[in-house]
């Protein structure tokens, strides 16, 4: 076979401590945990370095209650610390009521099992005297491939009616060459034989007993990716967006979040009154994404560190609830809530959480901003607002299929249309004709020739109105000095207040239809004689190479003030 090329170098049957850790992990790395006296008030646990195991370990031999983790750990027993993986493993009892089978012949029934489903025949039988543990060795693996040893773990244990609760990486297991003092006289020293005398390679392994191959499932999962991408655009997608989350990343922030908010305002230790309530917390978020002996683990190293006065009857006590609904969830016990099914587990949900947490987070100022879940409502609101901004900035809609052209593109038409309007209102043309000419509607050519700033002058372009009623003094006025008719724009904190200029309120240069009002002299005698009717008039030089455009303005402005005048004499 490829897949398995390195040999154990040991005897066929397994007799001592030190032949049980050769066969599982003889390429030990980092820190291997032993444990003596399980059950016992105090547990003596062994941390083993690489240069020390082998010595350690086979000093075991008749110990009483030993056990090991096959899996190796950066020091503390827990998965966040898992360094690497060297093998599945299976425990299957034979100690339930009732129960007489002995572990050999569990063992081969397993056997039997395992070949009626094709599944690779394990490494290792270890009868413990009560069940039978099966091993699968592979070479050494980094710890980031747990989840697909997870996956394994779970179609073993479902194909040989194992122990659910006794897959997880963190386990520890009975040692060959120890004495089990829980089973019967006859059968109390564990023992144990090698099946296939090289070790697998991981990936091969699991290639055997999952049902889709990895390249496959990397396959789905891009083209998961990629659909979802493709649904993005959709609003009932942006609305269940909010329900995306992983469960279990959620209550892993929780737990992050409420280890911020004990360190805040606590600092190392939490003091008497709230040790509880952070405790039960912390337990219960960890129960989301741990189980079994992992959990009662991980929840044993928070309270050491954060309450070390606790003893170990008060931590049990406190978490006694979360330990058994963990286990229900575990044994795929549900519980009835408004008459459906549910998970066991609490679930709270993120405003009755803060609620439990506002005293502390209000407490220390500017907390909430480094909190994650635990936030109140109003903050998340502003937070999912915030989100929704910078997604919708980040949108091209031009890419979704919704506009044709970007918002770049729009800008820059409509700018050439509006250089294009004002040449054409400065040969002459109407409104109308530039409308038609550009296709936009005659409100849209209005719009490009507001404020238009038709003459020589570089000041500031000031907007144009609508109609000359709306036009207020805060914008720049043009002043027409009587003495030489030549009209300048200034800004409206610069008016001048001297009665030797004539003041006229916020230029119109665009009257009535894309006409000028000008100030050339030989117009100097109507602006005299009307300077009240020409409030809200622009007043300027015509420019030099439009003397056409600048003659039909003077026509079309006399005919309105002859107009103007006429309706006052009536």
């Amino acid at each position: 076979m490829a897949s398995v090329n390195h040999e154990f170098g040991i005897k066929r049957q397994l007799q001592t401590p030190l032949d049980h850790f050769q066969a599982v992990c003889p390429t030990q790395q980092n820190t291997l945990l032993v444990m003596r006296g399980r059950g016992a008030d105090q547990p003596q646990w062994l941390r083993l370095k690489p240069d020390v195991s082998s010595q350690v370990i086979r000093n075991l031999k008749g110990a009483t209650d030993v056990y090991f983790t096959p899996n190796e750990f950066r020091g503390a027993r827990t998965l966040s610390r898992l360094d690497a993986l060297n093998a599945f493993f299976i425990d299957i009892d034979a100690h339930g009521e009732g129960d007489a089978r002995n572990p050999v012949d569990i063992g081969e029934e397993a056997l039997s099992k395992l070949r009626t489903a094709r599944l690779p025949e394990p490494s290792l039988l270890v009868y413990t005297g009560r069940g039978v543990h099966l091993y699968w060795s592979f070479h050494r693996t980094t710890g980031k491939a747990l989840p697909r040893w997870r996956a394994v773990q779970q179609i073993l244990c479902s194909t040989l009616d194992g122990d659910r609760h006794a897959i997880d990486a963190c386990r520890v297991l009975r040692m060959v060459g120890t004495s089990n003092t829980k089973a019967p006289p006859e059968r109390q020293t564990t023992t144990g034989i090698v099946l296939k005398s090289e070790r697998y390679d991981f990936d091969w392994l699991c290639s055997q007993i999952l049902p889709v191959a990895r390249e496959t499932l990397r396959e789905q999962k891009a083209k998961r990716l990629e659909d979802k991408a493709a649904r993005a655009s959709s609003q009932k997608q942006k609305k269940l967006a909010k329900f995306s989350s992983n469960i279990f990343d959620v209550w892993h922030q929780r737990f992050l979040d409420i280890l911020d908010i004990s360190r805040a305002n606590f600092g190392q230790q939490v003091p008497a009154g709230h040790r509880n309530n952070i405790l039960f917390h912390l337990a219960n978020a960890l129960s989301w994404f741990t189980t079994g002996e992992a959990l009662r683990q991980e929840i044993h190293d928070v309270a050491s560190a954060l309450m070390p006065s606790f003893t170990q009857a008060q931590v049990q006590s406190c978490v006694t609830s979360v330990l058994s609904r963990s286990a229900a969830h575990v044994s795929g016990v549900q519980q009835k809530y408004k008459g459906k099914p549910t998970d066991a587990r609490y679930r709270y949900k993120t405003e009755t959480l803060y609620f439990i947490f506002e005293p502390l987070i209000k407490n220390v100022t500017g907390l909430m901003d480094r909190l994650r879940t635990i936030v109140s409502p109003a903050e998340s609101a502003k937070r999912k607002l915030q989100s929704e901004r910078e997604r919708e900035q980040a949108r091209d809609r031009v890419q979704e299929g919704r506009y044709k052209q970007s918002r770049a593109d729009v800008r820059a038409i409509s700018d050439q249309r509006k250089a294009l309007a004002h040449s054409m209102a400065l040969a002459g043309e109407s409104v109308s004709s530039i409308a038609k000419a550009l296709q936009v509607t005659a409100r849209m050519v209005r719009n490009y020739l507001s404020g238009a700033d038709i003459g020589p002058s570089n000041a500031e372009k000031p907007k144009a109105p609508a109609t000359p009623q709306t036009q207020q003094i805060t914008h720049p006025v043009a002043v027409l000095t009587p003495a030489t008719g030549i009209a300048t724009h200034v800004a409206a904190k610069e008016l001048p207040t001297t009665g030797k200029t004539m003041e006229i309120s916020a230029p119109a240069v665009w009257w009535p239809k894309a006409g000028v009002c000008a100030s050339a002299p030989v117009f100097m005698g109507v602006l005299k004689s009307s300077s009240t009717e020409l409030e809200g008039r622009a007043v300027v030089d015509p420019p030099t190479d439009h003397q056409g455009a600048y003659d039909k303005a003077v026509d079309r402005f006399k005919r309105w003030l002859e107009v103007r005048q006429g309706k006052k004499n009536e």
